[in-house]
C-alpha cells in the first residue's frame, strides 16, 4: 500500500476521483464524502452529505453537480457548491 484512507465506518460503494486528485466515496452508512490533501499531503474529509441509502455509484454532471445512485433505486442530483472539474 501507498497510501490508506479509513473513509467510511462500513464497506466503500463508490468510488470517484477527480482530474485534480480529490475523490468522492460513497459509503454503506449512507454518507457520500469528499476527500482533499491537506498541507501535509494526507487525504481528509471536507465535507460529508446525509445520501440517506447505501451510494452505490458516483458521477459528476457536466456543470459540476454530483449524482448519486443507491440501493434504493433512486438517483439524486446533488444541489450545492458544483465540483469544478
Amino acid at each position: 500500500d501507498v497510501e490508506t484512507i479509513q473513509a467510511h465506518s462500513g464497506g466503500v460503494y463508490a468510488l470517484l476521483v477527480l482530474p485534480d486528485g480529490r475523490i468522492i466515496s460513497g459509503g454503506r452508512e449512507s454518507t457520500i464524502k469528499f476527500w482533499d490533501r491537506d498541507i501535509h499531503g494526507e487525504y481528509v474529509c471536507i465535507q460529508a452529505l446525509d445520501a440517506r441509502t447505501n451510494a452505490s455509484t458516483l458521477q459528476v454532471l457536466y456543470n459540476g453537480q454530483i449524482v448519486s445512485g443507491g440501493v434504493n433505486g433512486k438517483i439524486v442530483i446533488w444541489d450545492g457548491d458544483p465540483v469544478t472539474v
